[in-house]
């Protein structure tokens, strides 16, 4: 994949949109040359191996009509081009810039909704994952993120970790079966298959014990809203357990006794430290009566945290910030206002800060981390990159 910032483009991908780019441009050639249907092969060639091995997407389909009919219209030879600079007739001319002009939208559509890519999280371990079916109350599909078994220096410039083959997408085919972006046809979530997250998918974990994260996200959340989050803490050293639904306290219990049990997955046996839990909620997700330290982010307070002697929020004082500012939407449509609206404060810079606060809270998930010994970090430690934030005290700890 070829990254651009955060947008990622395939190489048949980039193949067929330079080669409608070309063929736009041949269609203004006073007479064809025989040869061009060479070019017309090349051209139906190229998008045939991106639809077989890379797969299509929606934002694509206006580039793939397009070319495919220009690919024939230049395979039909009409003699070698003029030697004078005759001008067009008119009903050739107009069809000529039609086609420039439906060309234009089509190669910007691929990059104003586009395959983006998440950023490496900056933790010493590269990052594998899993779907571990778990039995609480019922048979769940819980996604787990965890620290891999292999040096930082592993990991590809594209997120493999410990050089897994396959890389989890962003969505999974069940995810798409079950949401849709808000208020957008099922279609237009059908991309977000094909994108990428800088995890591999059942790569080795490491050979330790491990503490536990769980990740309960709010009613209405979309899959891979807080996935960055998720990816920072297991690159720290976490075991990171997304709870799908909305899940009671009890419930949790169960996943955690459930999490332990060697039965549950044989790569998980072992690795889970129930004394060392903590808690990431999102939104307003419901906090489960467990007594133990919970952090929270994407409220009217960029970050929260109940320490176990203190707790605290850090905020933008006076900044309008809404709920999907929080999340990865800013990445999938440019401009984000599309599908974040209008936020103060830049999405990429609340993700920075956000990732920062919970590195910082969170450290290696030893006992002396302040997630677990209650030791506040500093101002200077916790708004480093975020000097007009605010630190606010908050009554009572864990």
């Amino acid at each position: 994949m070829i990254v651009l910032g955060t947008i990622g483009i395939r190489y048949f991908e980039t193949g067929t949109l330079v080669l409608l780019l070309v063929a736009t441009i041949l269609v203004f050639l006073r007479r064809r040359p025989a040869g061009l249907v060479w070019f017309s092969a090349l051209a139906v060639g190229t998008m045939a191996a991106h639809l077989f091995i890379e797969e299509g997407r929606w934002q694509l389909i206006p580039a793939y009509l397009l070319l495919f009919v220009l690919a024939f219209w230049l395979a039909r030879p009409a003699g070698q081009p003029y030697r004078s600079a005759r001008p067009y007739r008119a009903p050739g001319l107009i069809v000529r810039v039609v086609v420039a002009l439906l060309a234009l939208p089509a190669l910007l559509l691929p990059f104003m909704a586009p395959l983006f890519v998440l950023p490496l999280p900056e933790g010493p371990h590269p990052v594998g994952s899993a779907n571990v079916l778990v039995h609480d109350e019922s048979p769940r599909s819980h996604t787990v993120w965890y620290p891999a078994a292999a040096d930082r220096a592993a990991r590809s410039g594209a997120g493999a970790a410990a050089g897994a083959a396959t890389l989890a997408p962003f969505w999974s085919s069940d995810d798409l079966a079950a949401h849709r972006l808000p208020g957008l046809p099922w279609l237009l979530s059908t991309h977000l298959t094909l994108v990428p997250t800088p995890a591999g998918y059942r790569a080795p974990i490491l050979e330790s014990e491990l503490p536990l994260l769980l990740l309960l996200p709010a009613e209405g959340s979309l899959p891979g809203d807080y996935v960055r989050l998720a990816l920072e803490a297991a690159s720290a050293g976490w075991l990171v357990v997304k709870m799908p639904g909305e899940p009671g306290t009890e419930r949790v219990l169960a996943t955690i006794a459930a999490l332990a049990d060697p039965d549950t997955d044989a790569a998980l046996s072992g690795r889970v430290d129930p004394d060392r839990l903590a808690v990431l909620l999102t939104g307003t997700a419901p906090e489960p009566a467990l007594g133990v330290p919970v952090i929270r982010v994407g409220t009217s307070s960029l970050f929260e945290a109940g320490l176990p002697s203190s707790s605290f929020e850090v905020l933008f004082p006076d900044a309008e910030i809404p709920a999907s500012a929080f999340t990865t939407r800013a990445l999938m449509v440019h401009p984000a206002r599309l599908l974040v609206g209008s936020s103060d404060i830049a999405p990429g810079r609340i993700d920075s800060v956000l990732r920062h606060l919970l590195r910082t809270v969170l450290a290696d998930g030893s006992p002396d981390a302040p997630v677990f010994s209650g030791t506040q970090p500093s101002q200077a430690e916790l708004l480093s990159g975020a000097s007009d934030a605010t630190i606010r005290a908050l009554p009572g700890g864990r």
